[in-house]
């Protein structure tokens, strides 16, 4: 019997070892209804600086890439966020100026034809005395299909952020803070996140880096995101780290852009653990118990 065991001990370490690093999920394959109506506003974002009492005009392209034409309608709103997530607002803040007011077109209704591009000029005018900051608003373009080919209307709404600065002096400042990490992880995925506040009087655009080391100094994760961060807020940028690795320690480091300086939090260690690994531990812990015991079993049935 004790010899059987240890003839078959080898096989179970090998099966637990396949079914532990052999075995992927599958992936899921998602159908997607393609649609003859397909909308893009290019540039999404716009940063332009301005003197108070000054204008400036600017161009943005309504690229239709679908097989349909369609009818464009440009509109202008407030844009504020809420929250460290930047859940987008489309109203005016209370307390602040509407920049939204600011900007004009030249048409507002723009019929876009089947796999073309239209640019539309739009001129933004600041008023004279308005105070040096950020000031923010989007631009949109709404679709409605100009045809009955299929009696259902399909509406599409793209959007492009106006950064607006009015120059003049402008307080500059913010601070970056850490969010928890687990000292121990059993998932499969880990995020890494920072906070970023911008306690200045306009917007910057932070650069967050997190890389992740072994043991051994090797790096074994990268992930480098760019963001605005408007004034006033505070912003929470992550990624997703997912080790590759049965069970390791690891060092976190993380870093920011804030404001034009390089901020850098102090390096985090963190201990994953597959889950797998306790099944395995267990499975081979069983094993050897069973091959002692029945090891002194047979001792005991020999000397009798």
């Amino acid at each position: 019997m004790v010899q059987r065991i240890r003839r078959l001990f080898p096989a179970f370490i090998i099966g637990a070892a396949i079914v532990t690093f052999g075995l992927q999920p599958l992936a899921t394959i998602h159908a997607q209804s393609v649609g003859t109506q397909a909308i893009t506003l290019s540039p999404t974002s716009t940063d332009v600086s301005i003197d108070p009492g000054g204008t400036l005009t600017k161009t943005v392209d309504i690229i239709n890439s679908g097989n349909d034409s369609f009818n464009a309608t440009l509109s202008v709103t407030p844009y504020y966020v809420s929250g460290a997530n930047y859940d987008p607002q489309f109203t005016q803040l209370p307390g602040t100026v509407d920049a939204s007011a600011w900007v004009t077109f030249s048409v507002t209704n723009q019929k876009v034809a089947a796999l073309k591009t239209v640019t539309v000029p739009y001129t933004i005018q600041v008023p004279k005395n308005t105070p040096s900051g950020g000031y923010y608003a989007v631009i949109f373009a709404a679709t409605s299909t100009d045809n009955n080919k299929t009696g259902v209307v399909t509406q599409n709404r793209v959007g492009n952020i106006l950064y607006i600065t009015v120059n003049g002096p402008i307080k500059s400042g913010g601070s970056l803070t850490a969010t928890p990490l687990p000292v121990v992880s059993f998932i499969g995925s880990i995020p890494i996140s920072t906070k970023i506040s911008n306690s200045g009087g306009t917007h910057f655009i932070t650069t967050a880096t997190y890389t992740v080391t072994d043991i051994t100094g090797k790096q074994v994760f990268s992930a480098k995101t760019e963001r605005y961060v408007l004034p006033q807020t505070e912003r929470t940028i992550s990624a997703t780290w997912n080790p590759q690795a049965f069970i390791g320690i690891f060092t976190v480091h993380r870093s920011a852009t804030v404001a034009g300086n390089v901020n850098t939090l102090p390096d985090e260690k963190i201990v994953v653990i597959n889950p797998w690994f306790f099944v395995i531990l267990a499975f081979i812990v069983g094993l050897l118990l069973a091959i002692l015991f029945n090891r002194k079993r047979w001792q005991r049935l020999k000397h009798k």
